[in-house]
């Protein structure tokens, strides 16, 4: 079994030197700050896509670096429906997918040798839905009836 004598070693000296309650502070003070950037970048994607309405998206990506940037609809065979090319800081596209058939497919958004993609699954389905309506009962006593569902 082969060791690393530094990373074993440095880390019970901190220990040693500092108490171990001193290095669970630093560690959790670095996870802390890892885990900051991470929130950062989440709250600042470089691409998404969302619904707008209906079958409508809006697909977008930021760029700026000014790379080439492209957004593509793809089907799950990869074949390509549309395709668009930028260099602006910003760009996207709104797309109506509402005349492509039922089926599996994707936003690709490429900012540079970077990708993104967004799958998007079209399904026709049919819906049934039922709703009573009628007068309010009137106040007063209830009775209760004798008569049996029918099934």
């Amino acid at each position: 079994m082969k060791t690393f004598p530094l990373a074993n070693n440095s880390s019970l000296s901190v220990a040693a030197r500092w108490g171990q309650w001193r290095a669970v502070l630093l560690l959790s003070a670095l996870l802390g700050l890892l885990g900051a950037r991470a929130a950062r970048a989440q709250e600042n994607p470089l691409a998404g896509a969302y619904q707008t309405h209906g079958l409508t998206y809006q697909v977008w990506g930021r760029n700026p670096a000014h790379q080439a940037g492209r957004v593509r609809l793809v089907d799950e065979n990869g074949r390509v429906l549309y395709k668009r090319l930028s260099f602006d800081t910003n760009f996207g596209v709104q797309m109506d997918l509402s005349d492509l058939p039922d089926g599996r497919y994707a936003f690709v958004v490429e900012i540079g040798r970077e990708a993104h993609r967004f799958n998007v699954e079209l399904r026709t389905t049919t819906q049934r839905l039922a709703e009573v309506s009628g007068d309010q009962a009137p106040a007063g006593p209830r009775l209760l009836s004798t008569a049996k569902a029918v099934r």
